[in-house]
């Protein structure tokens, strides 16, 4: 468009000049009329120069909009993708929480020996932190679950539940060696270790991971579909 318009300025003004070159030799007569010709080829100038100047202005303003567009969509395409490894990367690490969770608690159940039991209670008291991490970081996230509170309260009842059974174990099993107490009195180790219909296991645990879980893949497949 510039070189258009520059264009059209060069061939205006060699045709301005050859009128007046004219001009200076023709006879009075034909000045009179040469005049009123010049006066209209100015007067088409001028139109010319002015509507390709409103023309150029609104295509550089089309051209900054259409600039202001594609940002704003790379800026758009680029929280998406943010939001959507944020939201995935909970919900992997849920999904793995919960399983190191059900390892450990086979592996109680299989070995009973003291060893086992301090190895697997390390591994409990990580997931533990690990959980209380996890509902940190989606009460910091303002605005990007659906159901941030309900989400936060299961998480915490998962981590609420795993540290009722690290205090009882800090506690009481160092008292297992000298037989001030057995194993009977130990109950949330047995609660996790027994039976699972009508243990607080899978109340407190399973069913609040359960729902944390569901929640985390309702706003993980919203995302994915904006």
């Amino acid at each position: 468009m510039k070189n258009l318009l520059i264009g059209g300025s060069v061939i205006a003004i060699l045709s301005i000049m050859g009128v007046v070159a004219l001009y200076s030799r023709a006879s009075v007569t034909i000045r009179s009329e040469m005049e009123v010709e010049l006066a209209k080829l100015l007067l088409q100038i001028i139109v010319i120069v002015f509507i390709g100047g409103i023309v150029k202005l609104l295509i550089d303003n089309a051209s900054k909009e259409r600039q202001k567009a594609d940002v704003q969509r790379e800026l758009e395409r680029m929280r998406a993708n943010a939001l959507n490894e944020f939201q995935k990367r909970l919900h992997d690490q849920l999904v793995q929480i919960f399983s190191d969770t059900k390892k450990s608690r086979r592996l109680l159940r299989a070995r009973r020996s003291a060893v086992d039991h301090d190895r697997q209670m390390e591994l409990i008291s990580d997931v533990q932190l690990d959980l209380e991490t996890l509902a940190q970081e989606i009460k910091v996230a303002i605005n990007i679950f659906s159901n941030e509170e309900n989400l936060t309260s299961n998480i915490e009842a998962m981590a609420k539940y795993l540290n009722q059974l690290i205090d009882e174990y800090e506690h009481k099993f160092p008292k297992l060696s000298n037989k001030s107490l057995s194993m009977s009195d130990l109950k949330w180790l047995n609660d996790f270790i027994g039976r699972y219909r009508k243990s607080e296991f899978r109340k407190q645990f399973v069913h609040t991971y359960r729902l944390a879980l569901r929640s985390l893949q309702h706003d993980l497949l919203h995302t994915n579909n904006k």
